[in-house]
């Protein structure tokens, strides 16, 4: 004879059943509200990485143009130059050259270099000279005009084969405008060991968060500084404009802020992006979704 499950039984059964759906829906919104709570965080921590590595882009930049700036104010700088070019004896030009040793070790740049008004390379501590694809003459020759130092842009040339950036100091015979030019002196950065390690300094270990610097070049995005996961990328990797689920392309076709992409590997990543102020750069900060 089948069994009749009493009323009470079959209540229980039906409220078992309501609580464990409750449950279960209960269980799903925290986990989404997790997920929430953790991609916004996520997405302010990146942010607050983002703009704090582009500050210190922004000073370190500044810094450059000031040591610059402090060699074009020199008098005793200019004299001695003219006094060279007037008479270059072998006792002038080792006091010349003192001088910029002395420019190289007090502010740690690869190399120092005297250009004429014309570009040429006139004195230089390591003997090479590292051309700008026929860029020298015309970044020299804006230096002159405005009379102000320039930074030039990250490259690198068969001559040097490191990512490298220089600030042109231009010189003049007075303080006047319509002083004579003299030339300038040439301040050469190792990218590597200058600007790249403001990049690395994140406030927590992660095995895929980095941050990168690119620009627009012609119709590409070209890296300027090394992947954490890809080697020789700097000054070589480069993506076409169309590629616009790459946070690299969105930056430097005007998108700012946080979002989800795929990085150079195809991961999906959460990156957050800006421009770099007084200057062609874009900063992304990203990490893995996963």
């Amino acid at each position: 004879m089948p069994s009749i499950r009493s009323p009470r039984r079959l209540w229980l059964a039906e409220l078992v059943m309501a609580l464990g759906v409750a449950l279960g829906v209960a269980a799903t919104l925290f986990h989404r509200s997790q997920m929430q709570h953790l991609r916004e965080v996520v997405n302010r921590d990146l942010a607050t990485i983002g703009a704090l590595t582009a500050q210190r882009i922004v000073i370190w930049r500044a810094e450059r143009i000031a040591d610059a700036g402090v060699l074009t104010d020199s008098v005793l700088l200019s004299d001695a130059v003219a006094r060279w070019r007037a008479a270059p004896d072998e006792v002038v030009t080792q006091s010349l050259l003192t001088h910029l040793q002395g420019l190289q070790r007090r502010y740690g740049y690869q190399d120092v270099v005297l250009r004429d008004p014309d570009g040429r390379v006139e004195l230089n501590l390591t003997g090479a000279d590292c051309p700008d694809q026929g860029a020298d003459r015309d970044t020299l020759a804006l230096a002159l005009r405005v009379r102000q130092p320039v930074l030039t842009d990250l490259h690198s040339s068969p001559e040097c084969p490191f990512p490298h950036l220089r600030v042109i100091a231009p010189l003049f015979a007075d303080a006047g405008w319509d002083a004579q030019p003299l030339g300038a002196i040439e301040l050469r950065i190792d990218a590597r060991e200058s600007l790249y390690p403001l990049l690395s300094g994140w406030p927590m270990p992660s095995v895929s968060a980095e941050s990168l610097l690119v620009r627009r070049d012609g119709d590409d995005v070209l890296a300027l500084s090394p992947f954490r996961h890809q080697t020789g990328a700097a000054l070589v990797r480069r993506v076409p404009l169309t590629r616009t689920e790459l946070p690299a392309v969105r930056a430097v076709r005007g998108a700012t802020g946080t979002f989800v992409g795929l990085d150079y590997r195809g991961v999906a990543v959460v990156a957050a992006v800006q421009p770099v102020p007084e200057s062609t750069w874009f900063l992304i900060s990203k990490m893995d979704s996963a």
